[in-house]
């Protein structure tokens, strides 16, 4: 408990750092969460090569977004979800999806308290034994995806029931109801396989449980050092990028991701080219400011001014490039403010963040448990997004939830509703 909370205080400190603009903090900051990153990135991606795209992409939009955190705490919940949603958009599973907040308020019976959370179900020779190691991680790949992602948030990263909460945008009874289940159902396999009834026993203090130590070791054998060091270098660029360019560094970054960023030496070709003031294709351009200007003796005289050209015409305005991801409809910075409006806002900043977007309020309605319902729209070159926002009674917190995906006809207030009753 001791080592995590000195790490949490480590990462409170570089992410203070970070936002400030410290390049070198940045760097230290994804450098301790690497392998992390990249096996969030493995189990949402499911493949590799998309795994390491998508750690990338999320590491550039951290970047991007590190400014306007403004709970330190919250980080780690705020990666979680960014890689998350990152994996989810490469593999199209975003389009017209929902984020969906409230939770299940039934199932009462289902909820697990703290004590039955603190006991241990798995015996350690699971951990310790690769092969029995491995058939764990494949019975609880079988389980539905709630399921999975209930264990990982509690067992791999460590989270609280609040903090899962937070990330995944639900209420505590779903997530202790989620947590239950998949413990069940994952017994219940293990069990039928085995033969055998497993024994409960309590944790002792300062123990692990021993899915928390699957968890670790099934990371430490996914995640190579060639994709930490990839992922590594790929931090050190965009904060290259940055100073050698100016502001404008990342974004011009960001511009080239759609082809993955070749780490190696071609990075420092990239690097080079982005200082310059050009990204083309993905490859390094040699620009004129690379070229030497020509000698010329002290006495030589100058030449006689050229003759002035015409002014050139003016270029017609470029076509807007077509809307494919929600950060393309409201840049970058608006998506990673988005989501961290999920995790809870003001009444404020909700009514704020839709005017920096340009999204006028659509619909208000009161929903039967008392609450205030209200829903935000922004269309664009055929792309809609709908941001809704309930507020209750009992608490000064705003839900957050929205949808993004082809235009159509602004659904009735109980659709929006129900986002937050799933």
């Amino acid at each position: 408990m001791g080592e995590k909370k000195a790490r949490q205080a480590d990462v409170r400190k570089l992410v203070g750092r970070a936002r400030r603009g410290d390049g070198r903090a940045f760097e230290a900051l994804i450098d301790s969460c690497r392998s992390k990153i990249l096996y969030l990135a493995l189990h949402y991606a499911r493949n590799a090569d998309d795994a390491e795209d998508c750690a990338q992409e999320a590491v550039l939009k951290v970047y991007r977004g590190i400014g306007k955190l403004k709970d330190v705490d919250a980080f780690d919940s705020w990666l979680h979800s960014i890689v998350k949603y990152t994996c989810y958009r490469r593999n199209g599973t975003m389009e017209k999806n929902t984020i969906l907040l409230g939770g299940d308020s039934g199932a009462r019976d289902a909820i697990m308290s703290i004590e039955e959370a603190r006991t241990e179900f798995l015996p350690a020779e699971y951990a310790e034994d690769a092969e029995k190691r491995s058939f764990i991680m494949g019975l609880i790949k079988e389980l539905n995806e709630n399921y999975q992602e209930a264990l990982l948030l509690f067992y791999f990263e460590g989270f609280s029931y609040k903090e899962i909460a937070a990330t995944l945008g639900v209420n505590a009874n779903k997530v202790t109801n989620d947590l239950k289940r998949a413990r069940q159902a994952l017994r219940k396999k293990i069990e039928e396989a085995d033969g055998r009834v497993l024994a409960s026993a309590a944790i002792p203090a300062g123990a692990l449980p021993t899915l928390t130590r699957i968890y670790e070791l099934d990371c430490l054998e996914a995640v190579t050092p060639d994709m930490e060091e990839r992922l590594t270098e790929y931090a050190a660029a965009i904060c290259a990028a940055t100073v050698a360019a100016g502001a404008g560094g990342a974004a011009a970054l960001g511009q080239g991701l759609g082809a993955k960023l070749a780490i190696g030496g071609a990075s420092a070709l990239l690097v080079a080219g982005i200082a310059a003031g050009v990204v083309a294709s993905g490859d390094a351009v040699e620009s004129a400011a690379d070229q030497p200007a020509p000698a010329r003796s002290v006495s030589e005289e100058p030449a006689e001014p050229p003759e002035p050209h015409p002014a050139p015409a003016p270029e017609a305005e470029p076509a807007e490039a077509p809307i494919a991801t929600l950060a393309d409809m409201i840049g970058a910075e608006g998506e990673a403010a988005l989501l961290l409006l999920t995790g809870g806002a003001a009444r404020g900043e909700v009514i704020a963040f839709a005017e920096s977007i340009g999204a006028p309020q659509r619909g208000y309605a009161e929903t039967l448990d008392g609450s205030t319902l209200s829903v935000y729209e922004l269309t664009k070159q055929g792309k809609q997004l709908f941001v809704a926002a309930k507020e209750s009674p009992e608490t000064d917190t705003v839900e957050v939830a929205y949808r993004f995906g082809d235009a159509g006809e602004i659904p009735d207030m109980f659709e929006f509703i129900s986002m937050f009753d799933k």
